[in-house]
């Protein structure tokens, strides 16, 4: 195995037998994802809609030293794509690295070198170097191998749902997924855009204390909280102290969110859009000289509080690539129950709304 990261190859099974049908990609909140046709050659059948939640495959990841398979239910599929979701019934083991997709190939597949991982039955599991030749229709890209000449393996049926891997900043990272090898030109085989891919992380999640759980909790509520304290102010404002304080806390919310800033290709960071916030308040709070200036910019605070909500909505599937969001999201209400609890009179929201949250997740 080169990279670490590649322990994230998955192979497919009928739950109890070991015959192999396809791979597929182990990524965050236990998903793993391949392709809708190798569940349908398992079931020997069309997939219908009494499938999902109900209908199991055999999980193997094939660098752990645990023998047993997982089992996985399919809880999303989509004919067009040719793609199935799956969630493990129990963790994967501690050797398997969850895989990251990167969202956009057009842009990362530029002159780089790509891997296509898969599987044989005589030789395990078998890496084919490739390269993009273009689009093939919506978010499918067409790959040749045949200019590799002695790197011992072909991509063959049985890649189906098997990732393939771009360098990323020293390490390798998901751009696309195998769905099909084409039958009239050896070496050339298709795959579907890891961008389409993460698109299957935004259904709804409600498991209680999940990340996404989380990350809703904060888009939803903690700034909300933060800016009914600060509109409760109005042109009074706070005191000195005070205010140096709540900057203080935009800065340290500003510096955890900056962190997952780098995970995608993001038009406008959450990092960037949290330091906005810290600079509104600052003029909020120094620079207008009537009640009236204040309110301009309390809005103009607001507009960007929800732009920041409508990004981490929309662009949910890069955050919760980051193993960490639990940890940004964590610290950031932390920051916000230390500022309530050293000024308790000022910010009742903001600790009104911590409590609820250790109630949620943290107890």
């Amino acid at each position: 195995m080169p990279d670490g990261s590649q322990s994230g190859f998955v192979t497919i099974t009928r739950i109890g037998e070991v015959h192999h049908q396809g791979c597929g990609i182990y990524t965050v909140n236990d998903y793993v994802f391949t392709a809708l046709h190798v569940v349908k050659n398992i079931l020997r059948r069309p997939v219908s809609s009494a499938d999902t939640n109900t209908t199991q495959v055999d999980v193997h990841f094939p660098y752990s030293q645990r023998s047993q398979p997982i089992a996985a239910t399919l809880i999303r599929w989509d004919i067009r794509d040719d793609v199935a979701t799956l969630r493990l019934s129990k963790p994967a083991p501690n050797e398997a690295q969850k895989c990251l997709l990167i969202p956009d190939p057009e842009t990362s597949l530029r002159d780089q070198p790509l891997t296509i991982q898969g599987w044989t039955t005589d030789s395990g599991v078998s890496f084919v170097p490739s390269r993009c030749l273009g689009h093939r229709g919506e978010s499918r890209y067409q790959l040749d191998s045949t200019n590799f000449a002695g790197h011992g393996f072909e991509v063959v049926e049985g890649f189906s749902g098997g990732p393939v891997w771009v360098p990323q900043g020293g390490t390798q990272a998901v751009t696309g997924m195998m769905v099909r090898v084409n039958e009239g030109a050896k070496g050339v085989s298709e795959m579907l855009s890891s961008a389409r891919l993460t698109q299957r992380f935004q259904f709804p999640e409600r498991r209680v204390g999940s990340t996404t759980d989380k990350l809703l909790w904060f888009r939803a509520k903690a700034l909300q909280s933060l800016l009914r304290d600060l509109a409760n102010a109005e042109h009074r404002g706070f005191g000195r102290e005070v205010c140096r304080a709540v900057h203080r806390t935009l800065n340290l919310i500003h510096v955890e969110f900056s962190d997952l800033d780098n995970l995608g290709q993001w038009l406008a960071p959450p990092g960037a859009r949290m330091r906005k916030i810290r600079d509104y308040y600052d003029e909020w709070n120094n620079v207008p000289k009537s009640a009236r200036d204040r309110c301009q910019i309390l809005d103009e605070i607001v507009e960007i509080k929800n732009d920041l909500k409508d990004a981490l909505g929309s662009d949910r599937s890069l955050i919760l690539q980051h193993d960490d969001v639990d940890a940004v999201v964590d610290e950031s209400i932390r920051h916000l129950q230390t500022l309530s609890e050293d000024y308790p009179r000022n910010f009742r929201e903001v600790q009104t709304m911590t409590n609820q949250y250790h109630k949620r997740f943290l107890r």
